[in-house]
């Protein structure tokens, strides 16, 4: 049985996962080791419980799991979109005709 405290500090870990450490990423490679950093943290956040949680402990819980759901899927659309994006950059190049052998 998981203690109070510890379930806490894993929830105010969980959020601070989805608020702060995702808000720091500033490229496609920060975002995509967050993102293993989060799923990883959103499933073991979701086998645990504590008997002893008071009503805004299980309140708060479900916040942070709802948070790092949130997150995650914006952070998969924003690395397909650069995907995306850095694929497209690339395929004009492959198609310009030189004029000049």
């Amino acid at each position: 049985m998981m203690k109070v405290a510890e379930y806490r500090c894993e929830i105010d870990a969980a959020f601070r996962i989805a608020h702060v450490h995702y808000q720091s990423c500033v490229n496609v490679k920060e975002l995509k080791n967050w993102l293993d950093v989060a799923e990883i943290k959103l499933f073991n956040l979701s086998s645990i419980s504590c008997k002893r949680a008071k009503p805004d402990d299980i309140y708060q819980y479900q916040n942070a799991i709802d948070s790092l759901i949130k997150y995650i899927d914006i952070a998969k659309n924003k690395i397909d979109s650069e995907e995306l994006e850095n694929r497209n950059l690339g395929k004009p190049r492959d198609n310009i005709i030189y004029l000049f052998n």
